[in-house]
């Protein structure tokens, strides 16, 4: 049976699953918080220090696929990527140094796939699944297990941070992020047919809230599939807003790689929660990669064209 290797490049973390290829079991998960899109978005530019941790653990992640016996792996970036205006020299350079090519997905391609991965783990067929990221936040509308609208719009966690609490987590900048995001949901039109849907969140800043929920109920609950209501999420959400960054620590489920940007990545859930009257909160370990796997499995010659090939 071939091991396949699925790796998530994203604003934050690079992010990969090994699985098998005929079952779509997964057999690794790993994670390495490399801030991708750290600086750059002032002027749309990959910088030298994060593409070096990038190689670095694209590196790793062959070392990891070897003891796996990996044979393929399919490399998949996100919004940093995409929105960089140096994004061949970054993949080209990539390539060079590690051998492998990275594919870049458009919001589009990247909300589908979220989208598959979602609903192949969940099971739930009506809901609104909300993918907070670092540098991109995707709506993904779902009714009787039908997409009816998917957007991915260019803001997430590092960049609300980079653009409006580059001062400080002052009340005006945070006061400012919410307007952003609240155009941002009014310019939605779909949206409005969702009034009254619970969410589905996941990306690292959603599940950090159900960590911190999970943290208060106890050890005996998975982060999958967990649920929480909209007082609930927004008590969290609450804390962390009044919180300063550097006494975020002391919340447990905050873990040191997000402490400095959770509060940019909290507030669209909010946001959208309250606009919607979202009753309910799903959290889920689905996602990207999940959908990825599926795909692999079910249309292997549709897919063959993004995998490099390990000797």
């Amino acid at each position: 049976m071939t091991n396949i290797a699925v790796i998530d490049l994203g604003s934050n973390s690079v992010r990969v699953s090994v699985a098998k290829k005929e079952s779509g079991e997964v057999v690794y998960i790993g994670k390495n918080p490399i801030m991708l899109s750290q600086g750059m978005n002032h002027d749309m530019l990959l910088k030298e220090e994060p593409k070096k941790r990038c190689k670095e653990a694209f590196l790793q992640i062959k070392e990891i696929s070897k003891r796996f016996e990996v044979k393929e792996i399919y490399a998949f970036a996100t919004a940093a990527v995409r929105k960089a205006y140096n994004q061949k020299e970054f993949l080209d350079f990539i390539k060079q140094e590690t051998g492998i090519e990275i594919f870049v997905l458009t919001g589009e391609e990247e909300a589908e796939l979220d989208c598959i991965g979602v609903l192949d783990k969940t099971g739930i067929k009506d809901a609104l699944i909300l993918d907070t990221g670092g540098g991109s936040t995707e709506f993904i509308g779902v009714k009787a297990g039908k997409i009816v609208g998917a957007v991915s719009v260019p803001i997430g966690s590092r960049s609300i941070k980079e653009l409006f609490f580059g001062g400080g987590e002052t009340p005006c900048g945070i006061e400012k992020a919410k307007e952003e995001i609240e155009k941002i949901i009014d310019g939605i039109p779909w949206l409005e047919s969702l009034y009254g849907f619970s969410v589905i969140g996941i990306g690292g800043s959603n599940r950090t809230v159900g960590k911190i929920y999970l943290e208060s109920i106890g050890p005996d609950f998975l982060i999958d599939k967990l649920i929480m209501d909209y007082d609930e999420v927004v008590e969290i959400i609450s804390r962390i807003e009044v919180a300063p960054a550097e006494e975020r620590l002391k919340i447990n489920g905050i873990t040191p790689d997000r402490a400095d940007i959770i509060l940019g990545g909290v507030l669209p859930l909010k946001v959208l929660m309250t606009k919607l009257k979202s009753p309910m909160l799903y959290i889920t370990d689905a996602g990207l990669r999940d959908g990825i796997i599926k795909k692999i499995r079910e249309n292997p010659k549709e897919m063959e064209k993004y995998k490099t090939v390990l000797e």
